[in-house]
């Protein structure tokens, strides 16, 4: 199997929930921060979901070519901050959570167009959202199995 494309986003912005949503609701083949990465993401295929790649959209061009999608998912600041606040970590302030926010999400802005940016907000209460983002990886949005795992 071809690699699908790329989600890329910040660290609690939704990543594992929407692997879930494009496998079960969209007949993808996805996978949740692929640890052996680009080797493992050649041979594996399908979509990779990726917090950890937020600042590589150039090299995934480079390696998988300008046409492979790459989408960006957003979550509220305010609900990223404080789920990062609760798996407590030294160092980790307010400030620190909104500033690491702000910076990765304006990268993530430079490199990938508008047209391709999601809110997981928007994903989890808009069936046609989702189909949206589902339908640039090829998926088959199914309104009834994405209903079940969006709560």
């Amino acid at each position: 199997m071809k690699t699908r494309g790329f989600v890329l986003a910040i660290g609690r912005s939704g990543t594992a929930w929407l692997t879930q949503a494009l496998r079960e609701a969209a007949g993808l083949a996805s996978r949740h921060e692929t640890v052996e990465f680009w080797d493992s993401v050649a041979r594996y295929g399908g979509v990779e979901v990726n917090s950890f790649l937020w600042n590589n959209a150039p090299e995934i061009r480079e390696r998988y070519g300008e046409e492979l999608p790459i989408v960006h998912l957003v979550r509220d600041g305010r609900k990223v901050v404080r789920s990062i606040l609760n798996r407590p970590r030294a160092g980790r302030t307010i400030e620190y959570c909104s500033h690491m926010w702000r910076i990765r999400n304006a990268t993530l802005r430079k490199e990938i167009p508008e047209s391709r940016r999601f809110r997981l907000e928007d994903l989890v209460s808009d069936f046609e959202s989702f189909a949206e983002l589902a339908r640039i990886f090829k998926g088959k949005p199914n309104r009834e199995a994405w209903a079940q795992i969006r709560g």
